[in-house]
Formats: structure tokens, sequence, C-alpha cells
């Protein structure tokens, strides 16, 4: 065989070809890179199962060692164990019946405190027997106290109205009998103006100013002033004194005007000229004008 045809049954037989058949250097080429890259592939698959088999074979050695380490570690002694506060267990002290002395035993005549083994236990100060623990006192709850009925609210409500409706239509007696026996500002007031409009007076004068005295709101200087009024003929020195004492003459109240200009009619019925004549300045630089 000449040399030609060795070297093309020896490319037909690496490219599988029969021989005598015409070889094209470019396909054998190309087969021979494919297979060289099959052969790289194959190669680099073998080097990764090398490695995980070895990072398998590490891990299993390592988990190994670790329960080597763990059997083989002396056991901690109990006294250095610490013990956690929930495992505590607290035990209950038994019950009174339960205690040494606390059963009762029966005799024929009633039951007596059986009696503990030995002798009697002792207070330790005096050496005589030891006094039995009181027992607790009781205890009281407090009661409430009754709360007001609510008919009688009702009740007191209505004879308020229908003393109001009264006096406005000028049934002055219904009014009286209606407060008869009454207490508190308003009833006061009412009984008041019911005598005013029967025209006595001096009992007017009197329930105003009852009714001032008990009044906290604006009332209260309406009542005092209404009281002045009656008295500022009589006793003009008591109807001044209702003045300055209810707040008729505080600055800004309702009837601040009307009371300094009865205040200083009151002055001048006192002959007290010179403080007239001041509360009748001050009066006009607070109003303007005289207060005739």
């Amino acid at each position: 065989m000449s040399p030609d045809e060795l070297l093309e049954a020896t490319l037909a037989k690496a490219l599988d070809a029969p021989v005598g058949r015409e070889v094209d250097v470019d396909e054998v080429t190309r087969r021979a890179l494919e297979r060289a890259r099959l052969e790289a592939h194959g190669e680099r698959a073998r080097r990764g199962r090398f490695v995980a088999g070895a990072a398998a074979a590490a891990a299993v050695l390592l988990g190994v060692g670790a329960l080597w380490y763990a059997l083989s570690r002396p056991a901690e002694p109990l006294a250095d164990q610490r013990i956690a506060p929930d495992d505590l267990q607290t035990e209950e002290p038994p019950p009174d019946d339960a205690r040494p002395g606390a059963a009762l035993a029966a005799t024929g005549d009633g039951a007596r405190r059986a009696e503990p083994a030995g002798n009697e236990a002792l207070a330790p100060s005096s050496g005589r027997p030891a006094a039995a623990p009181r027992s607790a006192a009781p205890s009281v709850e407090s009661t409430p106290p009754p709360s007001r009925p609510r008919r009688r609210v009702d009740a007191n409500r209505e004879r308020l109205d229908h003393a109001r409706t009264s006096l406005a239509h000028g049934d002055f007696d219904a009014v009286l009998q209606a407060s008869a026996g009454q207490s508190g500002g308003t009833w006061l007031l009412l009984r008041a103006d019911a005598l005013r409009g029967l025209g006595r007076t001096d009992p007017a004068a009197d329930a105003y100013e009852a009714a001032a005295g008990a009044l906290t709101d604006a009332r209260r200087v309406q009542a005092a002033f209404a009281a002045a009024q009656l008295r500022a003929g009589p006793d003009p020195a008591s109807a001044l004194a209702l003045l300055r004492r209810h707040g008729v003459l505080t600055p800004r109240s309702a009837l601040e005007e009307r009371g300094r200009a009865l205040e200083v009619q009151l002055l001048r019925s006192l002959r007290r000229d010179d403080e007239a004549d001041t509360a009748e300045l001050a009066y006009e630089a607070r109003f303007g004008g005289s207060s005739d």
C-alpha cells in the first residue's frame, strides 16, 4: 500500500468512512474539534463529581468529629448547674385543719381541741400557755345612702313651676301657700316677689335679703338691689350695706349703674356728703351724666 493510500485509510478510519471514499479535510477538522469539545466537557463533569464527593466527605467527617466531641465531653457537676426560677416549686403550707393541735376531738358533752403530743406550747416570755389567735373580724360592707326618689324630685319641680305660673298671673296668695316651709334661694325669691306684690314691704325686704344670702348666681345681685330699694326709706344704712355686701356695686355687674345711683342717694340721706360727692364723681366718670 502506498503512503497516500495509508493516509487515506487512516483518515477514513478516524472519520468512520469506508476506505476508498474521498476525504474532506474541512469535515475532518470540524469533527476533530467536536470530539475535542466533547472530551473536554466530559473531563469537566468528572472533575465536578470529584469536588462534590470531596465536599460530602468533608461534611461527614465534620459531623463525626462533632459527635465524638459531644460524647467525650465530661458532664458538669450538679452544684454548678443553675436552676431557672420557674423550676423552683414552693410547697404550700398545710391547711389549718392539718396542723398539729388543730383537730377537734369529740367528747361526751361536746368537742374540745385535741392536745398535741407532749406538753402545751408555752409563750416565749411568760411561760404561760400561748393564747389562741384571734379570729379576723368579719368585713362590713358600707351601705350606700339611699337615693332620693325620683317621684319626689318631679313633685318638687312641678310645685315650683306651679308657683312661678301663679306669680306670673298675679296669684300671690297661691305663691305664699306653695312656698310655705320651703327653703332655698329660688323659693325665697318667689316668696319675696309675692310679698312685694301684696304690698308687704318689710317682710318682702327680709325675704329678698335672705334670698341674696342663699343665691350664688346673678339673681343674688337682683335680690340684694330689691331689698336695698325697699329699705332705702326706713333704713338707708342697711340698704347701703346690702349694696356693698352682695356685689351690686361690683364693676360690670348686672345692676352696677342703678346700684351706684342708689348709693349716692343713700349717702345723701345719711348726711355723708363727702362720700356722696366721691361716689357721684365715680358714677359720672364711669357712666357719664348725673346720678339723679
